[in-house]
């Protein structure tokens, strides 16, 4: 059954090529000197990206020094508790 009773569409991905404005701002563009000080601006600017994916990301950002304290204790029961192997 869908979720909600909406079926998939692969245009529910592209949300974010028709704008929506929020709060009645007329432009949500960073050009137009979005900075996040004003957090109306900021959230309208951002409910319109594209989804973010940064699976893995912490492998690669992560300091390599940093690593083996994430295998053992609590820090390795969490990982695991999210799923990190």
């Amino acid at each position: 059954m869908p979720f909600l009773g909406l079926s998939y569409s692969a245009e529910m991905l592209d949300y974010h090529k028709r704008p929506q404005h929020w709060f009645r701002l007329p432009d949500i563009t960073r050009a137009n000197g979005v900075d996040g000080s004003d957090h109306k601006v900021h959230r309208s600017w951002q409910v319109n990206q594209p989804l973010f994916d940064g699976r893995g990301r912490w492998k690669k950002d992560l300091p390599a020094e940093m690593l083996p304290r994430f295998g053992s204790g609590q820090a390795r029961a969490l990982m695991e508790a999210f799923g990190y192997a």
